[in-house]
């Protein structure tokens, strides 16, 4: 049953951070909820209502590419702090957006970011990338084939179609033409929105992924940029908090 009250995430195996975080949060009348992993938080996380998420820099380098993605899009919306503890002599530090922090100063100004939403941000499945990819569709029900996405994330994409190209449920295979020898996508038509429906808006039809196996997630992965975001992030920490 929910509190009711602001939610904080913290992702560790620290348990100096999680005593240093309880203690913040009966300060301030948070929620605290703990994970020792972010593929654990990313199942759990899901159509839930938060305020913002702090996560230990080993567990984030130790996620799947999917949970790690799932870190980058929440972080547009929310206060996400990523921190490292000093096993020598237990000083932290960290950072929030471009911010480098450590010790109490760390904790009070993420504490003080995640209050600052009154609401805080309900979770979606998958955050959606705006970018336009070509999209071939094998064995189309209708003479046109090749698409324009307006956005895409690891489970679905949205395709720009201009006429009443497809049936909510259609069984779809895709192409992503940027991906060189990557087999097709086994997909499905979830929604549309039509000519003229809603104006001002992109005519086109929401495409989910009924499966994405690991070499198509890789791929997907270097298109999009984030397994370089990955390295750049692990590079710039490194230089910051390296002792």
């Amino acid at each position: 049953m929910e509190s009711g009250l602001p939610t904080l995430a913290i992702i560790t195996k620290s348990e100096l951070m999680i005593s240093l975080l309880e203690v913040e949060a009966r300060k301030n009348l948070l929620e605290l909820k703990q994970f020792s992993d972010v593929d654990t938080f990313h199942r759990w996380v899901l159509g839930k209502k938060l305020h913002g998420v702090l996560v230990d820099f080993l567990c984030g380098a130790k996620a799947s590419a999917v949970a790690r993605e799932f870190l980058y899009t929440i972080e547009r919306h929310l206060p996400v702090c990523r921190f490292r503890v000093d096993p020598k002599d237990f000083s932290f530090s960290g950072q929030i957006k471009s911010d480098f922090l450590a010790g109490d100063e760390l904790l009070s100004q993420f504490i003080k970011k995640a209050l600052s939403s009154d609401t805080g941000r309900q979770i979606r499945k998958s955050e959606r990338i705006e970018k336009n990819l070509s999209i071939r569709v094998l064995e189309s029900p209708n003479d046109q084939n090749q698409f324009i996405t307006k956005d895409i994330s690891s489970n679905g994409l949205f395709m720009i179609a201009t006429q009443n190209s497809f049936s909510l449920g259609d069984s779809l295979k895709l192409e992503i033409l940027e991906l060189q020898n990557s087999e097709p996508f086994d997909a499905e038509v979830r929604w549309q929105l039509r000519w003229n429906q809603c104006p001002g808006k992109v005519p086109g039809v929401g495409i989910e992924f009924k499966k994405v196996t690991y070499s198509q997630q890789n791929a997907l992965d270097s298109l999009l940029g984030l397994r370089q975001k990955d390295e750049t992030e692990l590079e710039a920490f490194v230089k910051t908090f390296a002792s």
